[in-house]
């Protein structure tokens, strides 16, 4: 299991694949190459900065999906870890708009569990991994 209580293996292909056996890649964030780069296991990090700032892993905040904060030349935005994760590393030429999470766990933003997809999507995972809420419990909340 990781920290957040997903399974640290996963089939892909038919292959069963452990998460830590794995090589972390980075690759820059689009926009922010310079600053900050993305890993295959959903982290982010600064880049050493010149005048002696050091790059450091970036801590994620957020009540639902994790973010962090990207700074830099006077701007600061929040983005969510999932999305940048999938960015870098999986292709959407259909300009897809959602990146699901396949195991369930939003919080589980290693590459091999992002997939780009659609609200349709997205919804019919919820229901699959028992996360979103069925008439009934709507009605009676």
């Amino acid at each position: 299991m990781t920290a957040t209580g997903a399974p640290a293996r996963m089939k892909i292909a038919g292959v069963e694949i452990d998460y830590k056996q794995l090589s972390e890649i980075w690759k820059p964030i689009l926009g922010w190459e310079d600053l900050y780069e993305v890993s295959t296991r959903g982290r982010v990090r600064s880049l050493d900065r010149p005048g002696g700032g050091r790059g450091r892993i970036l801590v994620g905040w957020g009540h639902t999906y994790l973010a962090v904060t990207l700074s830099g030349n006077g701007i600061a935005v929040g983005r969510a870890v999932h999305r940048l994760v999938a960015e870098a590393f999986w292709p959407n030429p259909d300009d897809l708009p959602l990146v699901r999470h396949l195991n369930g766990d939003i919080h589980d933003n290693n590459m091999f569990n992002l997939e780009w997809g659609t609200q349709a999507d997205n919804m019919e995972d919820a229901r699959r991994h028992g996360t979103r809420p069925t008439r009934k419990e709507t009605k009676n909340a």
